[in-house]
């Protein structure tokens, strides 16, 4: 599936024959720097691109290995999604959410003052699909608070959960979240922390979040939302008035729709996650390329890198889970189920104490994660959650890097840094990462 094997890691598609030193045009997006001020930031554009064909087909090979890989993940994924819906037992349920696009609220006659002058409230929308053994139940959450961060889908999440456990016949004591995979919602560190301890307060016994590949995410609660608005933008258009959240609320609750039920979340609900939170939350290796993230017990996780089913509600060893203590912010509490790996190592290397307490500051090197791919790098330069890193060029998929003639340097967010790592060691006229830093490399 990665292309890595020595079956098919060579393997390229055959072309009919073609002269490899005649001209071609073709267009492709890359990515463009785009000065702001003294920062640098990178644009995508759609380029057209001359050259010979042979320069034409090494490009299109070049990109081959990515799309195999995602290709693959997006359908293994939505396999086990369908596979884990339909062999429900009578203890489960599966939620599959979705932070719907904001409702922007309408009033059926406006002013020229109020449509252009920035007064026009918006309502956040969460959407839910939840499945059982017996059937199915969608929800649309609304609130006021614009927050979509982890905290804010938790508060959402805790009214369908609470329901959904009072109407059960059999007491519910497995949870199984669907969704896609933005970092500033569902796939970050802290959304960890909180499966691994918030479910339990509910009296369930075991979790799991699985992640739908990059940008092939849409669903079932997609249609909710689009129903949702649907529902409002008609009831506008009737002549009445929906000019903030609350109204928007107070109209959905006095439908009678079959099949889609409304709660109202408020900003103290919230709230009550973000206190959950500790000061400091242990980072996750490798969870950008995570599908899947399981919990047994309090305080602990596994995850790994596509979802499985096969053996469960036992924990198998498909895709090599890694095992992690949330709960212990030293971060250094985690190891894969097969002893010897990359992280027991690793967790001796002169990096960890860097990666620890978090200190990303300007000067230290960092492997940071960008469209699926790993590159080494330099900070230089913090702001809030975004931090300017200077990249280094990796020689093929050698252990070695090199300055790019011109600085590559962007901004990433702060969940985009997979590891802090030593500063690469000088060999000729390139570097090379440690033994800890190439092995962590290779591993994340």
């Amino acid at each position: 599936m990665n292309r890595t094997c020595t079956k098919c890691c060579y393997d390229e598609i055959k072309l009919a024959a073609y002269n490899p030193d005649e001209r071609a045009r073709w267009e492709h997006w890359t990515k463009e720097d785009v000065v702001v001020g003294n920062k640098t930031y990178k644009n995508w554009v759609k380029k057209t691109e001359n050259g010979t064909v042979s320069k034409l087909v090494e490009e299109f090979n070049r990109e081959l290995d990515a799309i195999a890989i995602h290709h693959f993940n997006w359908l293994h994924q939505a396999q086990k999604f369908r596979q884990l819906k339909d062999n429900l037992r009578e203890k489960e349920i599966v939620l599959h959410v979705e932070f719907s696009e904001n409702y922007a609220c309408k009033l059926n006659t406006e002013i020229q003052a109020f449509h252009f002058g920035g007064n026009r409230q918006q309502a956040s929308i969460h959407t839910v699909v939840a499945y059982t053994s017996t059937g199915s139940q969608s929800y649309a959450t609304i609130s006021d608070s614009l927050s979509h961060n982890e905290r804010a889908a938790w508060a959402h999440i805790k009214p369908v959960m609470q329901e959904m456990m009072q109407n059960s016949v059999q007491k519910i004591d497995t949870l199984h979240v669907l969704s896609d995979g933005p970092v500033t919602q569902y796939r970050n560190r802290a959304n960890c922390f909180l499966l691994s301890s918030v479910p339990y307060t509910w009296g369930l016994k075991q979790i799991t979040w699985n992640y739908s590949e990059r940008a092939h995410g849409k669903g079932a609660p997609d249609g909710v939302g689009g129903a949702v608005k649907r529902m409002a933008d008609n009831h506008v258009h009737g002549g009445k008035d929906l000019q903030n959240p609350k109204d928007l609320y107070e109209f959905l609750i006095n439908r009678e729709v079959e099949n889609i039920r409304f709660k109202w979340i408020d900003e103290s609900d919230i709230n009550v996650f973000n206190e959950m939170l500790p000061p400091s939350v242990p980072k996750v290796p490798g969870l950008l390329k995570t599908h899947q993230i399981l919990s047994f017990c309090p305080g602990e996780i596994y995850y790994r890198d596509l979802s499985c089913f096969c053996q469960y509600p036992e924990m198998c060893e498909c895709f090599k889970p890694t095992k992690m203590r949330m709960d212990d912010s030293s971060n250094a509490n985690f190891d894969h189920l097969q002893p010897g790996s990359i992280q027991a190592t690793y967790a001796e290397s002169p990096s960890t104490d860097v990666e620890k307490n978090e200190e990303y500051t300007v000067g230290k090197f960092v492997i940071v994660s960008y469209d699926n791919k790993l590159f080494v790098g330099q900070i230089t330069k913090l702001l809030l959650d975004n931090i300017e890193i200077n990249c280094m060029v990796q020689h093929g998929k050698r252990n070695v890097f090199k300055w790019p003639i011109k600085p590559d340097c962007i901004f990433y967010h702060r969940e985009q840094i997979a590891s802090v790592i030593s500063e690469p060691e000088p060999k000729q006229r390139a570097a090379q990462l440690t033994k800890y830093d190439w092995l962590l490399f290779n591993e994340i």
